[in-house]
Parts: structure tokens; C-alpha cells; sequence
């Protein structure tokens, strides 16, 4: 095993999603901070439509995932024989992962609290884009999001980085996934569902299992927030026995996924055998992590969440 070799390729990544990110902010900075103008708002959403500013106001983000797979993909990578998963045994890990993720998510939350901006502002930004209604409104949070974030922080980083050990690669993905997000209240939650997609994917080798996962998992979300208010402004009472299946699919789910959550615990969880390149793990921390792309990653993802959560905007830095 060569430890220089294995750390320059986790610096690499660092470097990479760092590249990503400062993309992101730079083209914010140009694109979506003057939309702070109610004035310019309201004029971009005359001519174009509720539905082209969502959009836009997404781009920078689309843009600098782009930037990580171009950075990225020409990494040596490992394509593994796809196994199919049993419909029982998914279902099984999704209710997993819904409970897993909302108990994480409470935590956060309630962590967040604690600070003066309460972590709100990107999730106020995606309640208000779901709420809306509009075609992109749904389409990128519930479809479009799922599918990119699948295919970067599942298909090109774990591709990428599962020849040093399965372990080190989902927990190393489902890291970046958490950090990338920017504030604690969807670390806390993208990490824990970073996990348990990570798992699923090592174990099929197939991303349409988890693609459809995230976009399950989101939608369930979304149709909360665009049923719930209109709830109370239908003239029949349809929308309230939508909402009723809906809370009862949920607690249900909620149920599951505590039982089964519990088994794994009780039993343990299957990972792959070793491989050559497997990374010992008293040299994973410094292997992995100790490198200088890695720490300027965490660095500037803890300085974001940290200038969220006292309400601090990232881009008048500039």
C-alpha cells in the first residue's frame, strides 16, 4: 500500500468539491444575490415566470457540481457486477433510513436552535420553492436534485474511492454529501441518508436503486409541504383524506424503520471483503482526512454552517 499515493487522491477529491463550491458562491454572488432586490425580483419574475427563477436561482449550484465531475472523472474508478436487491429487503432500508434520517434531523433542528439565525435560510429557500407549486419548484428538489446527487456523491465518488475499503468509502461520501449541503440542519439529515444510500449502492452496484430512493424520499417531504396548507382551503374534503394517507404512510414508514433499525443494530451489518488497496484503519484518519484537500473541505463547510447558523451571508465575504 502506498499512503502518499492514496492521500494524494483524497486530497484530490478535497481540492475538488473546494473547487465546487467556491464555484457555487462565486456565481451566486453574480446571479442570485441581486435577486435580494425586491425590485429585480419582481421584474425577473414578470418576464420569465416563477418557474425559469427557480431554475436560475439553482443554476449556481448545478454549476458547481459540474465542476467536480469534470475534476473528478478521470480518477481511477471500479465498476462491480450489478446485483439485484429483493423489493422486501429496499423497503426495509428505506424505512431505515426515513426514521434514521427524521430522528437526525430533529436533532439538528433542535442544535440549531441554539444560534440566532436557527440554520433557516437555505431551508426556507426550499420550503417557499416547494410551496410554490411551479413546474421547477417541483421537478428540482423532488427530481432534479436526487438524480444529479446521486450521480456524483454516490456513482462518481464511491466508484472512485470503494477500492480502499467499502467502510472508508460510504462514510467518506456520505461526509462530503452532509458538509456540501452548507448548514447543520441538512448535514445532520444528508449525512445519515448519505450512509445508508452509500450502503445500498455497494451492495447492487446499481444507481437507479438509490436515485429512486432519494427522489421517494424527498417527495414525501414536498407533498407535505404543498398538501398540508391547502388542506384547509379545499371546498371538498378531499385534500384532507390525501393528507390522512399521507400521515399514516409516514407513521407507518416511521414504525418500520424503527424495527428495523433496531435488527441492524442487533445483528450487525454486511460489508464487502477486504480488497488490496484496503486502508487500514489506524491510517484511515490520516490517510483520508489529514491531507490538504480534505481539511480545506471540512474547513470552509464548517465555516459556512457556522456563518448560517448566526445569520451571516457567506457571499458579502466577497
Amino acid at each position: 500500500m502506498d499512503v502518499a499515493e492514496h492521500k494524494k487522491v483524497f486530497s484530490w477529491i478535497g481540492f475538488a468539491l473546494c473547487a465546487g463550491m467556491l464555484t457555487s458562491a462565486v456565481l451566486g454572488l453574480f446571479l442570485v444575490r441581486p435577486l435580494n432586490d425586491p425590485q429585480h425580483l419582481k421584474d425577473m419574475l414578470f418576464r420569465f415566470g416563477a418557474s425559469a427563477v427557480y431554475f436560475y436561482i439553482y443554476l449556481p449550484n448545478l454549476l458547481g457540481m459540474l465542476v467536480i465531475w469534470l475534476l473528478l472523472r478521470d480518477l481511477p474508478s471500479e465498476s462491480r457486477e450489478v446485483i439485484k436487491m429483493q423489493d422486501e429487503k429496499l423497503m426495509h432500508i428505506f424505512a431505515a433510513m426515513y426514521t434514521a434520517s427524521i430522528l437526525m434531523n430533529m436533532i439538528g433542528v433542535y442544535l440549531s436552535n441554539l444560534f440566532p439565525a436557527h440554520g433557516s435560510q437555505q431551508l426556507t429557500a426550499i420550503s417557499s420553492m416547494v410551496r410554490s407549486g411551479t413546474v421547477s419548484g417541483i421537478l428540482i428538489p423532488v427530481f432534479i436534485g436526487p438524480v444529479l446527487e446521486e450521480l456524483l456523491f454516490r456513482k462518481l465518488l464511491l466508484d472512485r474511492t470503494r477500492r480502499f475499503g467499502e467502510k472508508t468509502a460510504i462514510v467518506l461520501t456520505a461526509l462530503c454529501f452532509g458538509l456540501y449541503h452548507g448548514n447543520l440542519n441538512q448535514f445532520m439529515y444528508a449525512f445519515t441518508v448519505g450512509l445508508f444510500m452509500a450502503y445500498v449502492y455497494c451492495r447492487t452496484n446499481r444507481i437507479l436503486y438509490t436515485i429512486l430512493m432519494h427522489i421517494f424520499l424527498n417527495g414525501l417531504s414536498s407533498m407535505l409541504l404543498v398538501i398540508a396548507p391547502a388542506s384547509g382551503q379545499a371546498a371538498d374534503h378531499s385534500v384532507e383524506f390525501i393528507l390522512i394517507g399521507l400521515f399514516i404512510l409516514i407513521i407507518t414508514t416511521l414504525i418500520l424503520g424503527a424495527i428495523y433499525l433496531y435488527r441492524a443494530v442487533c445483528h450487525g451489518v454486511e460489508f464487502g471483503e477486504a480488497g488490496e488497496e484496503d486502508i487500514p484503519k489506524k491510517e484511515v484518519l490520516k490517510t483520508v482526512f489529514l491531507n490538504p484537500g480534505m481539511l480545506l473541505m471540512v474547513t470552509m463547510s464548517m465555516l459556512k454552517i457556522v456563518l448560517n447558523l448566526f445569520n451571516i451571508d457567506l457571499l458579502t465575504l466577497f
